[in-house]
């Protein structure tokens, strides 16, 4: 839309200050989508769920928002100034910050577009960010997606023929956004078809946000303020920009003309989404070295910028002065990735708000099966006993509509905690009697058998109408017990012990128990990832889990803890396997980063160098500074180890107890190398054939043979 204002949709009018940035410039226009109910939300979504270690990193999406829209219009500023690389001379023939024919590289409508996106490329984040992203549907999010398009591009028809019946012709510019988004959804529907993924849960959902509730405000732009045409400028909405750089889709660019016509565009797309370098990565990597305090390098955003060039392309290329910025970005993401996000306490608690997830929708799926398959009402009493559907927090609707956000799913946990503590209390004074679920004793059980008796009571309305035999009710009772276990540990802290803290254990762990190299790469493929046929890797954790305290339960029903030295058998909710991700950054995506160094006056332009660009010739970083191999120290895969920590009663000097115990750990060991080996052994088919229905719900008949099998080979190989 020509002759809008640029005092309103372009110019800063506000200033923020920004702990990481130093000031933030806003416009009115940015203050317009600020100001709404679903971009205010993210104030309530924490960028990090690592308090508990890093008491200060309590910075939220709210403010990374911000940032990353402060480095998008930074890094475009500087683009126009350096335009394309190589044509410095042509500029100052022309006299001004220009990219080609006297024009702005980056024009007043794709800054506008460009900043949209990077402002509100996390809208769409859900409660506690990518731990609840784990909990959505794919398929779900997808369809939702595409179904926002379709709606958007109907409507713009119909606009397009509104404005026609006034006699307004439609621009060329709105004209190519208009079919670009038609191009964007045929891309869309046939990813779907060939089942590829499409940018990741919350950036798909931050795209449904946006044209669901933010399409009418970037529609009905006016000409708000304008005083003079030197206020004026023109804009034209392009939806399919804003959603492909959030989504990190470039357009197609297989002829000479679409290169031309989208390089700049492709460009924007990379700036804020892309393999290796964007404003998104650099913002949350400054960011929260800031507020962990951890002390990485420090990132010189100006002299990155003022690097920072396209090639003819539309690539990213850095000068030479910007390696050390470059080099500080690579070394700060690592630090994050090696002492903050796969720190094993972040790393538990992590896992367990996702495990005590998964546990809710299952108890809800098993009270609707016991109601023959009649869903059970959404009511806080069920929420409160732990059986909640998933769709209530981890679902489009919760998200886009309901504006659902940590604080949501802080009062779902604080309701369990709270319903556990009355169903032991009921009748007597308040604080009188005290949860020990950490304990295999007979405090222990008495309370479990009272909570599981007052669950079952208060289940009574919801299969009075149904023939629920008392093993179903049994075994729900079980479930809720379970999951208030958890919610408990969660809760209270009381955090399960790591077998190893660091990488170096973990190698040296893996090392030891797993010496053929072959089944060590395997057996961490296995537990990480699956293997290669498909199977659901926290499933299998989950089975391993489930074998070892299996085995545990079992020598202490015979009798013979001390012949193997387990000083208490462990039950649910005291053994875990949890992957960890090994995220550093690669030799190959670093790779991607190409400097530009220039020919020298005297000897000239390097005669080895097949890419040249006027007088610069281009480098790979790694080739200008050799990178830290960590994948030749650490694993690819890699996970912990969690169990309780038992409680030795026994009498006997403390040497005597360090003894029992490392005989108690050892035993844990064998028992879980042995249990992995038997899962790699029986092969991934078997697997699938043991612990899963058609259905996809677990096959206890399977579940309970294999437990049996692996408890009497264990014994047999101790023999």
């Amino acid at each position: 839309m020509k002759g809008l204002s640029k005092s309103y949709y372009l110019k800063p009018v506000k200033i923020i200050r920004d702990s990481v940035h130093g000031y933030v410039n806003l416009t009115k226009f940015d203050l317009e989508l600020i100001d709404t109910v679903p971009f205010q939300r993210l104030s309530d979504v924490r960028q990090l769920t690592c308090q508990h270690v890093y008491p200060g990193a309590r910075h939220t999406r709210f403010e990374h928002s911000l940032g990353v829209l402060e480095l998008m219009r930074s890094a475009i500023k500087y683009l126009n100034r350096n335009g394309i690389l190589g044509e410095e001379k042509k500029k100052e023939e022309k006299g001004g910050p220009v990219g080609t024919e006297g024009k702005l590289l980056i024009d007043e409508s794709l800054e506008f577009n460009a900043s949209v996106a990077a402002l509100l490329h996390d809208v769409g984040h859900c409660p506690f960010s990518h731990m609840g992203e784990t909990q959505f549907e794919r398929k779900e999010v997808e369809k939702a997606l595409r179904d926002a398009l379709k709606e958007h591009i109907k409507k713009a028809g119909e606009e397009k023929q509104e404005q026609a019946k006034n006699g307004i012709a439609e621009s060329k510019e709105e004209h190519v956004a208009r079919k670009d988004c038609q191009v964007l959804l045929r891309e869309l529907e046939a990813k779907h078809k060939k089942k590829k993924k499409t940018g990741a849960i919350h950036e798909q959902l931050s795209c449904v946000v946006i044209l669901k509730k933010y399409r009418d405000i970037l529609t009905k732009l006016d000409q708000k303020a304008r005083e003079d045409k030197d206020d004026a400028c023109s804009i034209t909405v392009d939806f399919a920009l804003i959603i492909r750089s959030i989504l990190g889709m470039e357009y197609s660019v297989k002829s000479a003309k679409k290169l031309e016509s989208y390089k700049v565009k492709n460009a924007m797309v990379r700036l804020l989404n892309s393999q290796i370098f964007d404003v998104d990565k650099l913002d949350y990597i400054m960011r929260d070295s800031v507020m962990t305090g951890i002390g990485t390098p420090t990132i010189d955003t100006q002299r990155l910028f003022r690097s920072m060039y396209l090639d003819d392309k539309g690539y990213l290329i850095f000068t030479s002065k910007a390696v050390p910025a470059l080099q500080n970005m690579i070394d700060a993401r690592d630090g994050l990735y090696m002492y903050v996000y796969n720190h094993h306490a972040v790393v538990y608690s992590d896992f367990l708000n996702t495990y005590i997830s998964r546990r809710l929708s299952h108890n809800y799926k098993a009270l609707k099966r016991a109601r023959g398959e009649e869903k059970p009402p959404r009511r806080p009493e069920l929420y409160s006993l732990g059986i909640v559907p998933k769709e209530y927090l981890f679902s489009v609707e919760a998200v886009v509509e309901q504006n659902y956000s940590d604080s949501a799913w802080l009062a779902l946990l604080n309701s369990i905690y709270i319903r556990s503590n009355e169903l032991l209390n009921d009748g007597r004074e308040k604080g009188q009697a005290r949860i020990v679920f950490d304990e295999a004793s007979k405090e222990a059980k008495d309370q479990e058998r009272t909570i599981k008796a007052k669950a079952k009571k208060a289940l009574e309305d919801y299969w009075r109408y149904r023939a629920v035999d008392i093993e179903t009710k049994n075994k729900i009772a079980q479930k809720v017990y379970d999951v208030m276990r958890l919610v408990h540990q969660y809760m209270t802290r009381d955090y399960l012990k790591p077998w190893w803290k660091t990488v170096f254990e973990f190698s040296n762990f893996m090392e030891q128990h797993f010496r053929d190299d072959r089944v060590r790469d395997q057996a961490e493929k296995f537990i990480c990832s699956g293997g290669n046929c498909g199977l659901k890797a926290d499933e299998l954790r989950s089975q391993i889990a489930k074998h070892v305290t299996y085995i545990t339960q079992q020598i202490d029903q015979k009798g013979e803890r001390e012949k193997y030295g387990l000083i208490e058998p462990l039950y649910g909710g005291d053994f875990f396997v949890v992957q960890r991700t090994t995220n550093f950054l690669s030799t190959d995506s670093i790779e991607k980063l190409e400097i530009a160094l220039k020919s020298s006056e005297i000897l000239g332009m390097p005669g080895d160098d097949s890419r040249q660009v006027n007088e610069y010739y281009l480098k790979k970083l790694t080739s200008i500074i050799p990178q830290k191999k960590y994948a030749s120290v650490y694993a690819k895969e890699g996970f912990y180890v969690f169990s309780r920590q038992p409680h030795d009663d026994e009498e006997g000097s403390e040497q005597e107890k360090r003894k029992r115990l490392e005989k108690h750990y050892k035993l844990l060991e064998d028992i879980f190398v042995f249990v992995v080996k038997h899962f790699i052994n029986d092969g991934e088919q078997k697997f699938v054939e043991n612990f899963q229905n058609e259905d996809g719900a677990v096959n206890a008949a399977g579940e309970k043979r294999s437990k049996d099998e692996k408890y009497k080979a264990f014994l047999e190989s101790r023999q």
